[in-house]
């Protein structure tokens, strides 16, 4: 106790400096990289992406070898993606995996970068860029997450039976990740291509779930809209009412874009009549301009759905 005594009042007291003076509080100014990394997950967070972009470049100019240079400039490449500039996001993407020195931001930049070229047509550029899994090489769960956009490029390319093989992988594997919604809506896709019309409708809605759980709109939108065609092609009019509706309440502006599914008036009034009202929420691919045909679907499905 007394050694304890004599080595504690060795130490400086809280108000002083080491050599006796009165302790100096550190500021961290503005322009301190501390402070524009808060400033970027302030900005990230918001989706202030154009602002939380300078404040990338800003980082990246004051701070060019700080340990978080590397992860701030794979966050940059993301935001030029969410921003559309898909130019600067490929270069950024494609400086990181070919010369990043820390290995889980290689592998993320090379998951980026293969959805990117998958988005853009370049199918051949994904096979080359994401190695193909073998239980021989260990890889990061990344690169395991960039097995789906290697097999879309596959089924692309028409490599059905690979591309289907390498998604039911990903799926078992359990990985969780927004590309797990992907990957469903790509084995429900095979299910469609194989006839196997009840596994592509569950499998849709699997999809779907994924999706929304990830927030992923568009692709939630997509599947819920798909599984309820798959419903309606198997007569299961009220499950596809319900899936009608389901996409057209995320969908403020189906309405405006929405047309009657002709083949829907052609049941007879046996067959679940409320679901023809359900079908002219459907929404299709194409762009619907034509008011009146707009208009007379809806009178149409309204004079059915009141019989």
């Amino acid at each position: 106790a007394e050694k304890g005594k004599r080595l504690r009042n060795l130490l400086p007291k809280p108000n002083e400096d080491e050599d006796g003076s009165p302790a100096v509080t550190a500021v961290v100014t503005a322009d301190a990289p501390e402070f524009i990394l808060g400033r970027i997950q302030t900005a990230t967070r918001d989706r202030h992406d154009e602002e939380a972009l300078d404040l990338c470049r800003d980082f990246l100019r004051r701070a060019p070898t700080r340990p978080e240079s590397q992860e701030i400039r794979l966050l940059g490449a993301a935001l030029y993606l969410r921003i559309g500039d898909e130019k600067s996001a490929e270069r950024t993407l494609r400086f990181l995996v070919e010369r990043a020195s820390d290995a889980e931001v290689r592998a993320k930049a090379l998951n980026l970068l293969a959805v990117l070229e998958l988005s853009q047509g370049r199918n051949a550029d994904v096979l080359r860029l994401v190695p193909d899994l073998n239980s021989r090489r260990a890889f990061s769960p990344w690169v395991s997450r960039a097995q789906v956009w290697r097999a879309g490029a596959e089924a692309k390319l028409g490599r059905f039976e690979l591309a289907a093989s390498r998604h039911r992988g990903f799926a078992e594997a359990g990985i969780s990740s927004p590309a797990r919604a992907y990957d469903l809506a790509a084995i429900a896709q095979d299910f469609d291509r194989r006839g196997e019309e009840t596994k592509t409708a569950d499998t849709l809605g699997q999809a779907a779930a994924e999706a929304a759980r990830w927030n992923m709109v568009d692709l939630q939108a997509a599947a819920t809209l798909s599984q309820a065609h798959s419903l309606y092609k198997r007569r299961r009019f009220e499950a596809a009412a319900a899936a009608y509706a389901a996409f057209h309440s995320g969908r403020a502006d189906a309405y405006d874009a929405a047309i009657g599914l002709a083949a829907g008036l052609d049941h007879p009034k046996a067959a679940k009549i409320r679901a023809c009202a359900a079908c002219y929420l459907q929404r299709f691919d194409a762009a619907v301009t034509d008011f009146d045909a707009v208009l007379a679907a809806r009178t149409t499905c309204s004079d059915v759905s009141s019989q």
